[in-house]
């Protein structure tokens, strides 16, 4: 095999708690990542007539260098393993960077995926996480390959949670053409000394349990996400959309992440289309109707 091209899917959070803030510079989080249907593509192949990795991306301002985690990995494996040929990777971006959707940690996780079949490394999933936790603090959700996760520490250490493989939501997805720095918002927030791991952990179990039963309405005072407070002083536009989101019935609604990417959780694939067009007043800011993947 010479080429391989995998989809490279987007997260949301539906709940995100800060803890503490750790001597390593990162924070000591709670959080439980959807996977959803918003992708990249990454193309993955190999050339011979050079032996350097060369990135191409149809959007403007991604980095074609080690400040690129997809580019990061393909190192990391590359140089670990010793491979002298040399590899093109090609991102197609449909998810919007600095969001708050983890696209640049999905693109890494999808290299990190491809790259061990393409050189049939046959490294195992510990392996692939030990490359995670070097190149970022999502990679790992999203070498899980699965709908849902539960995960503490920098958000690397998954946590078992079952009842929800069929476990399906639909979104309003609304991500604003804005950056929002995420070491900026952590910067800004104020953290509770001796916060409870296990009240949030209480708010996640019975946010699991409503999950698993596919009713919405179980969902309602569960949604949670401590960074909201900081990022949305930084952009208005983030209560202007949960707002009107409120006003047309949609009470499940939340910013993902750092930001400033805001979602609202809608019953049906349908509703939600008939939904979408009535935000056209929403300016600078592309809306995509979504669904758990």
């Amino acid at each position: 095999m010479k080429r391989l091209s995998k989809k490279s899917p987007a997260k949301i959070n539906l709940y995100l708690d800060v803890l503490s803030k750790r001597k390593d510079g990162y924070h000591n989080i709670l959080t439980l990542f959807e996977r959803i249907s918003l992708y990249d593509r990454v193309i993955l192949e190999i050339k011979h007539n050079y032996r350097q990795i060369k990135l191409i991306c149809n959007k403007k301002g991604i980095p074609r260098n080690s400040d690129n985690l997809a580019y990061k990995a393909a190192e990391l494996i590359r140089r670990d393993f010793n491979i002298a040929s040399g590899l093109k990777i090609k991102l197609i971006k449909s998810i919007p960077s600095g969001a708050g959707l983890g696209g640049a940690s999905s693109n890494a996780a999808t290299v990190l995926l491809g790259l061990n079949k393409l050189y049939n490394l046959r490294l195992s999933k510990k392996k692939l996480f030990g490359y995670a936790a070097k190149i970022g603090a999502d990679v790992g959700f999203f070498l899980l390959e699965k709908s849902f996760a539960l995960a503490k520490g920098k958000g690397d250490e998954f946590l078992p949670i079952k009842g929800l493989k069929n476990a399906k939501l639909w979104h309003l997805l609304f991500i604003p053409k804005a950056k929002i720095l995420t070491k900026n918002v952590y910067k800004s927030l104020n953290i509770a000394k001796n916060k409870s791991l296990t009240r949030s952990l209480n708010n996640v179990r019975l946010m699991t349990y409503a999950l698993s039963k596919n009713d919405n309405s179980l969902l309602s005072g569960l949604l949670y996400n401590k960074l909201e407070q900081v990022t949305k002083k930084k952009l208005v536009k983030i209560e202007r959309i949960k707002y009107k989101l409120k006003a047309l019935g949609i009470d499940l609604c939340l910013m993902s992440g750092s930001g400033p990417a805001v979602f609202g959780i809608i019953n049906t694939r349908k509703e939600a289309l008939r939904l979408k067009r009535g935000f056209s007043d929403i300016r600078n800011t592309d809306i995509f109707v979504v669904s758990t993947c």
